[in-house]
């Protein structure tokens, strides 16, 4: 082979690995990474801030005692922990503990065996999240349902309202599906001049106000409770302001079998009490 050959078959070499560079690597390497604050290790820790009225169904998991059409409801504090575990660019593996403590009343239907007496409930799963359409899955695959722990900002493109169903689970009594399941998420820009929804914008400085510069909020999830989350998508609160208030999440039912959480009736002056589940502690964007 002479020389020129040979050096034509370098070049035509080099020039392979130019075109595969521009063409397929760089534009890897340079693909914003999907919500990038999520990051291994990257945890987030909400606790209601009174005692709420929490509803758990058997049709959830966690209640091996439930019979059918069974519940237990009680008047107790909550936690909740997630913690990311390992993360691909599109989906996410979290540990999710879910506790129920400092239980003061409980009240069961239909149940072999009714947990008076127990203080601390807890239960512990790890799911994958679909970081692009927030949908979450078992660690076999199945569909479960909508993650409403954070959101992903991008679902909201250039539109200022979407509606998210993010519970697909049972109801109780008079409550409707409809009122609980759907989230309507809205940019607190457009909440500040929407007229019908100045009430809700003032909502979001109040929480503020009172607990902290930090709760403030980019977007807000309207449904049978208020959601607040931050420009990242982090979810920063959860309130229950108002008598029948209520938040269901898909969540927290494939967790621990929680249906309705709502504000609990107060025990010394017998009136509804407003609650706020709120991030106490994060390490996001540390």
């Amino acid at each position: 082979m002479t020389l020129r050959k040979v050096m034509m078959i370098l070049l035509v070499a080099v020039i392979l690995i130019v075109v595969t560079y521009i063409i397929i690597i760089k534009p890897i390497q340079e693909q914003p990474s999907l919500m990038s604050w999520l990051k291994e290790g990257s945890y987030a820790v909400y606790i209601t801030n009174t005692t709420v009225s929490i509803l758990a169904n058997a049709s959830g998991s966690g209640w091996e005692f439930f019979k059918k059409g069974g519940y237990v409801e009680f008047q107790s504090k909550l936690i909740i922990t997630w913690r990311l575990l390992s993360r691909s660019y599109e989906k996410a593996l979290i540990q999710l503990n879910v506790t129920i403590f400092n239980i003061s009343k409980v009240r069961c239907h239909n149940v072999s065996y009714c947990p008076r007496g127990v203080n601390v409930i807890s239960s512990v799963k790890s799911f994958i999240v679909n970081l692009a359409d927030m949908s979450f899955y078992d660690t076999n695959g199945s569909l479960l349902g909508t993650w409403s722990l954070f959101i992903n900002p991008g679902m909201m493109l250039k539109k200022k309202m979407v509606p998210v169903i993010v519970y697909h689970g049972p109801c109780d009594g008079e409550v409707t599906c409809e009122y609980l399941s759907k989230l309507l998420l809205v940019a607190i820009d457009y909440a500040e001049v929407k007229e019908e929804l100045k009430g809700l914008y003032q909502v979001c400085l109040s929480i503020a106000k009172t607990y902290g510069e930090d709760m403030k909020c980019a977007y807000l999830g309207m449904g049978g409770s208020v959601l607040a989350y931050d420009e990242r998508g982090l979810l920063r609160w959860v309130l229950l302001g108002w008598r029948p208030a209520m938040f269901a999440s898909d969540v927290l039912h494939q967790v621990i079998g929680v249906n309705i959480i709502s504000p609990a009736v107060d025990l010394v002056t017998g009136r509804f009490s407003p609650a706020i589940l709120y991030l106490s502690e994060t390490n996001v964007g540390q």
